[in-house]
């Protein structure tokens, strides 16, 4: 016997993801970024910022020549399979003999994907509010804590020390990336 398997390629529903291209050094979206602002998956300031900041680019899956789930799907899994079995004797002393092998794939584990995938930049960003950074303080100098007076108290005048419109409070370090070899072998199992 054998048996073909195809373990689809795992893909959010509304192809919120993003991967790595080295090539071009730039994040690959799965969706074009204006379907992603509409989903509320991140935002125009986040995307600028970043641009600004660290001199991220960010790419569509196509741009990048990459089918929308990021990953390429592996037509060329074949399980095959080997079985047989063997009944021996008759009545009290008869006894069955089976035996067989095969080999499998194995898809990745969904929460690998998902954590990956959705979990990077730009869907999450790392934000502060220093006073002693200077690329965040109002004059640009890393000492802006012991000259001047907090305008920031915690609980009473916190609630919009970060501005998700205005994307403050990123640094150049701000943006991280986890991913998936686009040409990934599937795993296999021998049984």
């Amino acid at each position: 016997m054998l048996r073909w398997e195809f373990s689809t390629v795992h893909a959010d529903k509304h192809d919120v993801g993003v991967s790595y291209d080295p090539k071009q050094r730039a994040y690959v979206s799965g969706s074009h970024y204006r379907r992603l602002y509409n989903l509320g998956a991140t935002l125009p300031s986040l995307i600028n910022a970043l641009t600004t900041l660290s001199g991220a680019k960010f790419i569509t899956y196509d741009q990048a020549g990459l089918p929308q789930s990021l990953v390429h799907g592996n037509w060329h899994d074949f399980g095959p399979s080997l079985g047989f079995s063997y009944r021996a004797l008759d009545g009290r002393k008869s006894f069955v003999v089976r035996a067989g092998y095969a080999t499998s794939s194995i898809p990745k584990a969904l929460y690998n994907w998902n954590d990956s995938m959705t979990g990077n930049t730009p869907f999450s960003a790392t934000y502060q509010n220093s006073t002693t950074d200077g690329t965040q303080t109002p004059d640009g100098i890393a000492n802006y804590a012991d000259a001047s007076v907090p305008t920031i108290i915690a609980a009473r005048t916190s609630t919009n020390a970060v501005s998700l419109e205005t994307a403050r409070g990123l640094t150049a370090t701000s943006g991280t990336i986890t991913y998936f070899n686009p040409n990934q072998p599937t795993s296999r199992v021998h049984s």
